[in-house]
């Protein structure tokens, strides 16, 4: 009776210790991801070199700026003017 109690008493802290062991691995793994994440997001800045041959201002035509805006009812409703 006595060897049931102890080797129930061996696996739970088998058990224990075996889930232990995982949660410290996901600890870990969770560590590293973070540290992953973090590393990825500070990247390094880029020279970028400003291009003189570019024109200053884009040359559009008038009718291109010329917008037609209608009412938000006139697109749910047919009777609009």
């Amino acid at each position: 009776m006595t060897s049931r109690i102890l080797l129930r008493q061996q696996l739970m802290r088998e058990q224990m210790q075996e889930q232990e062991r995982r949660e410290q691995q996901q600890k870990q793994q969770a560590a590293q991801f973070m540290q992953q994440r973090v590393a990825a997001s500070h990247t390094p800045a880029i020279n970028v070199s400003v291009s003189t041959s570019l024109p200053s201002a884009a040359q559009v035509p008038m009718e291109v700026l010329k917008v037609r805006a209608t009412q938000p009812s006139c697109l749910t409703m047919r009777n609009c003017s």
